[in-house]
Protein backbone atom coordinates (compact mmCIF):
# COMPACT_ATOMS: atom_id res chain seq x y z
CA UNK A 1 0.00 0.00 0.00
CA UNK A 2 1.12 3.46 -1.14
CA UNK A 3 0.32 5.49 2.23
CA UNK A 4 3.12 7.97 2.33
CA UNK A 5 3.51 9.75 -0.81
CA UNK A 6 4.40 13.58 -1.58
CA UNK A 7 5.32 16.06 -3.92
CA UNK A 8 6.28 19.64 -3.15
CA UNK A 9 8.64 22.55 -3.22
CA UNK A 10 11.00 24.18 -0.98
CA UNK A 11 13.17 27.05 -1.56
CA UNK A 12 16.47 26.01 -1.29
CA UNK A 13 19.33 28.41 0.47
CA UNK A 14 23.08 28.12 0.64
CA UNK A 15 24.78 28.71 3.38
CA UNK A 16 28.63 28.25 4.80
CA UNK A 17 27.71 25.92 7.83
CA UNK A 18 26.09 23.01 8.27
CA UNK A 19 23.65 25.04 10.88
CA UNK A 20 22.66 27.56 8.78
CA UNK A 21 25.67 30.21 9.49
CA UNK A 22 26.28 33.25 7.19
CA UNK A 23 23.22 32.75 4.25
CA UNK A 24 23.74 33.62 0.22
CA UNK A 25 21.12 35.87 -1.12
CA UNK A 26 21.03 33.28 -3.66
CA UNK A 27 17.86 31.68 -3.44
CA UNK A 28 16.00 28.85 -5.57
CA UNK A 29 12.47 27.10 -5.63
CA UNK A 30 13.66 23.14 -6.25
CA UNK A 31 11.10 20.58 -6.41
CA UNK A 32 10.75 16.99 -4.55
CA UNK A 33 9.02 13.68 -4.59
CA UNK A 34 8.93 11.50 -1.05
CA UNK A 35 7.93 8.08 -1.05
CA UNK A 36 7.75 6.72 2.64
CA UNK A 37 11.47 7.39 3.70
CA UNK A 38 12.98 8.09 0.42
CA UNK A 39 13.76 11.56 -1.04
CA UNK A 40 13.89 12.60 -4.58
CA UNK A 41 15.14 16.76 -5.40
CA UNK A 42 15.34 17.68 -8.70
CA UNK A 43 16.41 21.28 -9.67
CA UNK A 44 15.71 21.86 -13.57
CA UNK A 45 16.31 25.50 -13.48
CA UNK A 46 19.17 27.77 -13.43
CA UNK A 47 20.81 29.29 -10.48
CA UNK A 48 22.65 32.16 -12.18
CA UNK A 49 25.18 34.58 -10.55
CA UNK A 50 25.20 32.96 -6.91
CA UNK A 51 26.32 35.20 -4.28
CA UNK A 52 28.68 34.76 -2.19
CA UNK A 53 28.61 37.99 -0.49
CA UNK A 54 28.90 37.68 3.12
CA UNK A 55 30.49 33.94 3.68
CA UNK A 56 33.81 32.93 4.71
CA UNK A 57 35.61 31.90 1.59
CA UNK A 58 37.01 28.39 3.51
CA UNK A 59 34.38 27.37 4.98
CA UNK A 60 32.30 24.16 2.99
CA UNK A 61 29.69 25.66 0.59
CA UNK A 62 25.79 24.22 1.91
CA UNK A 63 22.68 23.97 0.51
CA UNK A 64 19.37 23.21 1.96
CA UNK A 65 16.99 19.65 1.65
CA UNK A 66 13.47 19.88 2.40
CA UNK A 67 13.89 16.73 4.47
CA UNK A 68 16.66 15.68 7.17
CA UNK A 69 18.70 12.78 5.83
CA UNK A 70 19.09 9.63 7.59
CA UNK A 71 23.39 9.69 6.92
CA UNK A 72 25.80 11.66 5.00
CA UNK A 73 27.27 10.81 2.00
CA UNK A 74 24.03 10.20 -0.51
CA UNK A 75 24.72 10.78 -4.20
CA UNK A 76 23.77 12.44 -7.10
CA UNK A 77 24.38 14.53 -9.84
CA UNK A 78 24.88 18.21 -11.08
CA UNK A 79 25.63 20.47 -13.97
CA UNK A 80 27.81 23.41 -13.21
CA UNK A 81 29.75 26.47 -14.42
CA UNK A 82 32.62 28.52 -13.34
CA UNK A 83 33.18 26.36 -10.38
CA UNK A 84 37.23 27.09 -9.58
CA UNK A 85 38.52 23.61 -8.15
CA UNK A 86 41.19 22.81 -6.98
CA UNK A 87 44.29 21.59 -8.58
CA UNK A 88 43.79 18.26 -9.96
CA UNK A 89 40.12 18.30 -9.54
CA UNK A 90 37.56 18.23 -12.38
CA UNK A 91 34.06 16.17 -11.19
CA UNK A 92 31.50 17.48 -8.77
CA UNK A 93 29.03 15.55 -6.89
CA UNK A 94 25.99 16.84 -4.50
CA UNK A 95 26.28 14.62 -0.98
CA UNK A 96 24.49 15.24 1.80
CA UNK A 97 26.63 16.23 4.82
CA UNK A 98 25.46 17.04 8.40
CA UNK A 99 21.57 17.54 7.57
CA UNK A 100 22.56 19.64 4.68
CA UNK A 101 23.65 19.29 1.03
CA UNK A 102 27.20 19.75 0.06
CA UNK A 103 29.68 19.35 -2.98
CA UNK A 104 32.23 16.65 -3.40
CA UNK A 105 34.76 17.66 -5.44
CA UNK A 106 36.86 15.05 -7.18
CA UNK A 107 39.69 13.61 -9.82
CA UNK A 108 41.62 11.38 -11.10
CA UNK A 109 44.38 10.02 -8.91
CA UNK A 110 44.00 12.79 -6.02
CA UNK A 111 41.94 13.24 -2.89
CA UNK A 112 38.75 14.59 -2.99
CA UNK A 113 36.84 17.56 -0.82
CA UNK A 114 34.04 19.57 -0.11
CA UNK A 115 33.20 22.11 -2.06
CA UNK A 116 34.25 25.52 -0.61
CA UNK A 117 32.96 29.06 -0.78
CA UNK A 118 35.88 30.11 -2.16
CA UNK A 119 35.13 27.87 -4.90
CA UNK A 120 31.95 29.70 -5.97
CA UNK A 121 32.17 32.43 -8.03
CA UNK A 122 30.90 35.39 -6.37
CA UNK A 123 28.02 36.55 -9.20
CA UNK A 124 29.22 34.87 -12.26
CA UNK A 125 28.72 30.58 -10.51
CA UNK A 126 26.08 28.76 -11.70
CA UNK A 127 24.30 25.54 -10.84
CA UNK A 128 22.24 24.21 -14.17
CA UNK A 129 20.90 21.24 -13.04
CA UNK A 130 20.47 19.15 -9.88
CA UNK A 131 19.41 15.66 -9.14
CA UNK A 132 19.69 13.33 -6.14
CA UNK A 133 18.08 10.84 -4.19
CA UNK A 134 18.27 10.09 0.22
CA UNK A 135 16.69 8.27 2.51
CA UNK A 136 14.79 10.57 5.56
CA UNK A 137 16.12 10.53 8.96
CA UNK A 138 12.32 9.21 10.20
Amino acid sequence: TLDDYEEGTWTMEFSDSNSGGNLSSTTQTARYTKIGDVVHIYLNTTIANISTAGMTSGNTFYFTLPFTPRTDNFCGVVSYDNITFAAGRTQLAPITTGGRGSFKAAGSNIGDYNLTVGDIQNGVTDIICLSMTYTTAS
